[in-house]
């Protein structure tokens, strides 16, 4: 059962610190039960929404380069398709390509735990057991296990951290102070 503070402190977050929309609205539901994505903003169903599935779908609006933002909705697959058309247009050397290389799944899942973490939620409630095809504790382990590092400089495992990463919105080591995994240098890609 999702906590109702927890929700509204996640909700608080998306708004106040990563500067993304979400609002409440009874019976919706998109690629996960209880929210969906409408045009880069999130509405959520209080009643339904589980905090992982919030976290994961803002993840998503969070890790996509600010102009292609409002091209996100539902189930993703149009916007990705028509900021790739874009990105592959403005080749390589485009400020936009590599962030938006790093907009896939692994990278939302990544951000999604980085703002629990954050937030001070429970791993368990940041990913749930039957999450990702009731493989949620594997790849929990998987983001526990990657900062089995941070105490020698430096984090490792799960793939997303590194397309976070080379996205430049968190880093992999310390070095300079850097914000290291699951720190953030910042919650929102580029605008």
């Amino acid at each position: 059962m999702t906590s109702t503070s927890d929700l509204h402190k996640v909700v608080e977050f998306l708004a106040d610190t990563v500067g993304l929309n979400a609002t409440f609205e009874a019976g919706v539901s998109g690629f996960c039960d209880g929210v969906v994505i409408r045009a880069g903003s999130l509405v959520v169903d209080p009643q339904v929404c589980a905090i992982g599935d919030l976290l994961h779908e803002a993840g998503h609006v969070a890790i996509t380069p600010g102009r292609y933002r409002h091209l996100m909705s539902d189930d993703l697959r149009e916007g990705l398709k028509l900021m790739l058309d874009d990105v592959e247009k403005l080749g390589p050397d485009s400020e936009v390509f590599q962030p938006a290389m790093q907009c896939s799944d692994p990278e939302a899942t990544a951000w999604a735990w980085a703002a629990g973490m954050h937030l001070g939620l429970k791993p368990e409630i940041i990913i749930e057991d039957d999450a990702y095809g009731s493989s949620g504790a594997n790849v929990r382990s998987q983001l526990l296990s990657s900062e089995l590092g941070r105490p020698y400089g430096r984090v490792t495992g799960y793939l997303g951290i590194h397309g976070l990463a080379h996205a430049g919105m968190t880093s992999l080591h310390n070095r300079g102070g850097a914000a290291m995994f699951p720190e953030m240098k910042r919650w929102r890609q580029i605008d």
